[in-house]
């Protein structure tokens, strides 16, 4: 919005209650001029220099009649045509200015509403209580983005000036807190947030100056001298502020010397008598003078974060433009909650995506629970690697796979279609050969067998061995030693018991945890006593390899007579199960073998293997349960029961490591605690701390939320039930009609690419993957970090849909035709081609920047944003120069190429080595090539939601047995508004926030490649007839949309314009930006407010009501459009075309 120099003065009038005349301006007249004053000089500056070209015989300088006061934006004319434009542009923007001077300040007010500077910034107030917070938090958001804008929009508008710029970042910051706080407040509430931004920003700005200058002292080795009391005696009798001040004071003066230095006409600014020499000594001298005094405050500031809760764990400058969505780990991190609760919830979920303040003084924290879980799946694709090879062996033929695809399997499929089942064996069914004999005991024919089935084998011994190492996989040492550990927990927590008793009595919060934490290391003490003594009687029979039980329950549904046969046997010939009697001890209970109660059992264990949700595969680990030793439910061997059973080994171990992996890495990262006793830890620590039992709860919410997400299942109630079901199939019907044109939204990653890595870097991967042998797309580092396997775990749809059952078992029909479909589209070959590339360029640079670091004098001296970069993604500089030293080969052209399977045989890398790297890599891939990760999104995205026991208790709803002072409602209706919010949740961290926070090496040629890109796609998407019609500014602010660079905001404003104009017939931007389809439909703008589940719904309804209603016509049109693969890019227009001819019917 732009201020008069008229409403400036009013606004400094001393009576600043004054009303400001209304000048009759039409508000719609008001919202048009505004928005165009602000967004149409960057769009026309762009659209001209892509429309005209320069005409050598043109001279502007002849040109300028009536227009002189802006020859220096007319001098750069290329013709006449565009010397008319410009004039013409210029003419516009008078015009807009005259109807801004005319408009009243309340209509600019409700302008300003509609602005999507002001529009995307209101959610910044978050779930804020009082009206202020909300005001203030929007205008510094407003005042952030505004900022931005004008830097942009000045450099294009010959009428703009600095001082006019500066007045419009300020009101828009006023603005923002108006609109944040939802009502009309008084001027003098709106400059109270101004001055709070101001505040805000220059605390912000303090705190960036002090950890840059301890950055430097660090990288330099003289913080030690800057704390030595002798050099910080002249500071001793000055102030904090009265530092500052002297720190500014000489700012100044350097700057004033700067520009006396470069001032190229004496006649202006003269150099006086003491000459440039003597200049250029007292800079030195004032440069020098100013170091100390920042040094002493940088080490003040040190000094003072040491004494009180530090904030290395908050989240570095520039992040508050991504709390516009509020998730776990920014409300723990940007609360005042104690550093070890920080740090524990990052141990558990970060994903690198965010700059900490820790990260800019080279500090990690390691890996988390999930990054380490996440790379165990190239685990398992180097056996798939490995087995496609053994079965190429097998059938004499060369196995190469294209983006992931196995174009072989293909081609042996086809031709045993075309013999009728007498050609080659298929890949799959080698894999489930060599499985059965795994099973039975039966040894490989051929060489090919025998080299897989060994492959197999070791795979799951190796997982063996890591749950028996972390006693999840219960034997007598692993056991004895819980035991031992728990006995030794309760002494010591007698003694705190004792202790606070004494200090506080038996009402201290406390005490009532220490007592808590008694009574479950004394359940877990029996557990494991009664383990031991019976683990011989509950090991699973007879079975000869180890083989994690997946029931084919589609199979044992069509087939239940013939599995429930099996059973039947089973039941008679073995009438006991294994139960806890009255001692709690596990016990061999007889069972009634008559034909009706055996019946009765086998009915039962049928139906719950149909509906239940996961496999008891390993102890589960969660809250409250046992954690060292299990038995299967139904303890029939695997080949009893082998027909019903999943059989693919590759399926078995995807499955397995989804399940597992998390969990074992929980458990080795806290020595086998269960999140209960992870999370009693913190909270003693926060009771200590003088933490209340609100923020005790809240902090229990927000870790267990978290550890679902991470380690165990989000929805634990049964994926059959009717909610799930429902939300289930209104999500595949979606995303098979609505994302047709998916791949081509993917385009724009390209870019991130670029923001990411150095131009050199880049050329040099591109150059190499063209030029040198050794360098291919096959992706190979990718893969071994479970990267680029979209199609391979067939997830690629992930990238864009949340699914929150993360079913990753591609078994069915529907599943291998969703394959296709992702396939057919480009997102699964664009993602996989943009993760390749990335993985070869971040391998490079990883390794180079690691050199930097741990050998500047050879290798270069690292940047700020290389060591800070580094920090990120857990390399210190103890870690770099082990990464610098090991083995990797070097391209002609200097691409370093890594070979982390070498390192896993290398006495040179160690395993902490192997794994930082790979983590580094795979958590890389994932920022650039965007997921949503369990980091970036909100606790309801998943399903979830917990609500206050104040609120609870008036619906009747329990209070969750671990998360104290809440109620826990799941369902998979409540993750439908959120099904397409994946890619955008991960932007706003990755693209909009980490630009915020200087996370870019290539910002400006990133973006702006963005941009193209995503007007490309916009291009590529829209019909020719449709593009045709569409004005530039259209394009290119769905360009900007596409692009990602705004990510979720604009996500919401163009939800908010579809809404609006439904709703109300109206453009609430006055038509200066368009929709991008059609809306007038209030009811479906209603319904898609649910997700898009609910819209599909809504368009097979209406085709259906229209086809009952007589009007078959268009109802058969509608419901032909909605069907799955109808909206494919490649022929999206010939099915409308088609369905068009619905109409002769």
């Amino acid at each position: 919005m732009v201020v008069s120099v008229r409403d400036l003065r009013q606004h400094l009038r001393p009576s600043i209650d004054q009303p400001i005349a209304n000048v009759d301006v039409p508000f719609w007249s008001t919202v048009k001029a505004s928005l165009g004053y602000t967004y149409d000089p960057l769009i026309d500056y762009i659209s001209n220099r892509m429309k005209y070209d320069y005409d050598d015989n043109y001279s502007p300088e002849l040109d300028l009649k009536g227009y002189e006061e802006y020859s220096s934006s007319l001098l750069y004319a290329r013709t006449k045509n565009h010397m008319i434009q410009l004039k013409s542009q210029i003419d516009d923007n008078i015009e807009r200015r005259k109807v801004l001077e005319n408009s009243s300040f309340w209509s600019q007010a409700g302008a300003s509403v509609i602005d999507p500077i002001n529009l995307i910034t209101i959610p910044l107030g978050g779930p804020a209580i009082t009206l202020g917070r909300v005001a203030a938090r929007s205008a510094i958001g407003v005042g952030v983005l505004q900022t931005g804008l004008e830097v942009a929009r000045y450099p294009f508008d010959p009428l703009a000036t600095i001082d006019e710029s500066a007045l419009n970042i300020g009101f828009a910051a006023v603005t923002g807190g108006l609109i944040g706080g939802a009502i009309n407040v008084p001027r003098a509430m709106r400059f109270k947030a101004l001055n709070k931004m101001i505040k805000t920003a220059d605390e912000n700005a303090s705190e960036q100056i002090n950890l840059d200058n301890i950055s430097n002292m660090l990288d330099n080795n003289t913080l030690t001298i800057a704390q030595d009391p002798k050099t910080r005696k002249k500071f001793n009798t000055k102030t904090q502020e009265q530092l500052k001040k002297e720190s500014n004071s000489i700012g100044k003066k350097i700057d004033n010397i700067n520009v006396r230095l470069g001032q190229e006409d004496p006649q202006i600014m003269p150099i006086d008598r003491l000459g440039k020499a003597k200049l250029e000594k007292t800079k030195l001298k004032e440069k020098e003078k100013l170091k100390k005094i920042n040094d002493e405050l940088a080490v003040r500031h040190l000094e003072i974060k040491n004494t009180k809760s530090t904030d290395k764990f908050s989240i570095a400058a520039g992040g508050a433009i991504g709390n516009v969505i509020s998730t776990p780990i920014k409300r723990v991190l940007n609360s005042d909650n104690i550093d070890f609760a920080k740090q524990t919830l990052l141990e558990l979920i970060n994903d690198s995506g965010i700059l900490f303040n820790l990260h800019k003084l080279q500090k990690t924290i390691g890996p988390s629970i999930h990054q380490k879980a996440v790379i165990k799946n190239g685990e398992w694709v180097s056996v798939y690697q490995n087995l496609l090879k053994d079965w190429g062996d097998q059938i004499d033929i060369d196995v190469k796979t294209t983006l992931g695809v196995n174009a072989a399997d293909m081609a042996v499929r086809l031709e045993n279609k075309i013999s009728r089942g007498k050609g080659r064996q298929n890949f799959t069914d080698f894999l489930i050969e060599i499985n059965r004999k795994r099973m039975f005991g039966e040894e490989g024919i051929t060489t090919a067998e025998k080299s897989a089935m060994v492959k197999v084998d070791k795979f799951f011994q190796k997982w063996e061995k890591r749950l028996r190492a972390t006693g999840q996989i219960g034997d007598d040492i692993t056991i004895r030693k819980f035991i031992d550990d728990a006995e030794l927990d309760i002494i010591s927590l007698k003694n705190k018991l004792a202790d606070e008793i004494k200090r506080k009595g038996r009402e201290s919060d406390l005490v009532k945890l220490y007592l808590s934490k008694i009574e479950r290391k004394q359940t877990e003490i029996s557990e494991n006593t009664l383990a031991l003594q019976t683990k011989d009687d509950l090991a699973p029979a007879g079975e000869k390899s180890f083989l994690p039980r997946y029931w084919d329950k589609k199979y044992i549904e069509k087939n239940r007579e013939k599995f429930e046969t099996v059973l039947t046997k089973w039941y008679r010939d073995n009438p006991f199960v294994m139960s806890k009697g009255v001692d709690n001890k596990w016990v061999k209970t007889n069972l009634s073998d008559s034909k009706d109660a055996i019946a009765a059992r086998v009915k039962k264990t049928t139906d719950n293997i149909i509906q239940k949700n996961d496999e008891e595969i390993i102890p589960n680990v969660g809250a409250g349960k046992s954690k060292h030793f299990k038995h299967r439910e139904l303890d029939i061997p695997n080949q009893l029961v082998w027909e019903f059973i999943v059989k693919d080994p590759i399926a078995i171990m995807k499955g397995y490591t989804h399940k597992v992996a998390a969990k074992y890495e929980y458990a080795k990262q806290y020595s086998g605690k269960s999140v209960d006793d992870v999370m009693d830890d913190v909270i003693e620590q926060m009771y200590l701390a003088g933490k209340t039992e609100a923020q005790v709860n809240l902090y229990r919410k927000e870790y267990f939320a978290s550890y679902e997400q991470v380690v165990t299942s989000v929805l634990t109630r049964s994926p059959d039930a009717w909610d799930n079901k429902l939300a289930f199939y209104l999500k595949e019907a979606a995303q098979v009609n609505y994302l047709g044109s998916a791949g081509i939204s993917a385009i724009p990653d390209f870019a991130k690419i670029i923001m990411e890595h150095d131009m050199g870097d880049i050329i040099k991967g591109l150059q190499a993957l063209i030029t040198d042998n050794k360098v291919n797309l096959k992706g190979q580092e990718a893969k071994l970090v479970g990267e680029a396997i979209e199609l391979i775990q067939g997830n690629s749809h992930f990238r864009y849909v949340e699914d929150i059952t993360n079913d990753i078992n591609v078994s069915s029909k529907w599943d291998q035709a969703k394959n296709v479909f992702y396939l057919a589209n480009g997102l699964a070959p664009i993602t996989h081609l943009a993760k390749t590339l990335d993985s070869v360029i971040r391998g490079h640079s990883l390794i180079d920047m690691s050199r930097k670091v741990s050998n500047p004098k050879k290798y270069g001296k690292p940047t700020k944003l290389e060591k800070s970069y580094l920090a990120r993604y857990n390399i210190d500089e103890r870690i770099a120069a082990k990464i610098a030293a090991t083995p990797h080969e070097v391209t002609s052209n200097g691409l370093i190429l890594p070979n982390t399977l070498k390192w896993e045989t290398s006495a040179k890398v160690d395993d902490e080595t192997l794994e930082v790297f790979r983590t580094a890599l795979q958590s890389g891939i994932l920022n650039t090539v965007i997921m949503g990760t369990p980091a970036d999104k909100p606790i309801i995205v998943s399903g979830v939601a917990y609500i206050p026991m104040s609120v609870a208790r008036q619906f009747g709803m329990p209070e969750h047995k671990t998360v104290k002072g809440y109620a826990r409602i799941e369902s998979g209706l409540l993750g439908l508004p959120f099904q397409f919010y994946s890619y955008s949740l991960g932007a706003l961290n990755k693209i909009t926030m980490s630009a915020a926070q200087g996370q870019m090496k290539n910002r400006m040629l990133g973006l702006s490649m963005s941009l193209g890109l995503g007007m490309m796609a916009v291009q590529a998407k829209t019909p020719d007839w449709a593009f045709e019609d569409m004005t530039w500014r259209d394009w290119f602010t769905r360009g900007f949309d596409q692009s990602g660079i705004a990510a979720l905001y604009s996500d919401l404003f163009y939800q908010s314009m579809h809404t609006a104009l439904a709703v109300t017939g109206k453009n609430p931007t006055g038509g200066f930006i368009q929709p991008k389809f059609p809306s007038d439909d209030a009811y479906g703008a209603a319904v898609g407010l649910g997700g898009a589940g609910p819209s599909i719904a809504y368009d097979y309804g209406e085709a259906l009501k229209d086809m009952i209603a007589g009007d078959f016509s268009e109802g058969a049109k509608n419901m032909f459009r909605s069907l799955p693969f109808m909206r494919m890019w490649f022929w999206k227009d010939e099915m409308n075309a088609f369905s068009n001819s619905f109409k002769n019917w």
